[in-house]
């Protein structure tokens, strides 16, 4: 894979009136022992770089 590109261990994907319950659950995907690396469009895209 890219080094500049972030290796994601679960790709989020949901209708934007979940967004509040998703943005939920992926806190609690990082807060796990194994904490996952998780990729949402709201949180891990960045402007001009995508």
């Amino acid at each position: 894979m890219n080094d500049t590109q972030p290796d994601f261990d679960l790709f989020l994907s949901y209708n934007s009136l979940d967004h509040v319950v998703v943005s939920e659950i992926r806190q609690q995907l990082q807060q796990l022992p194994q904490a996952l690396n998780t990729f949402i469009d709201r949180e891990s895209l960045t402007l001009g770089k995508h």
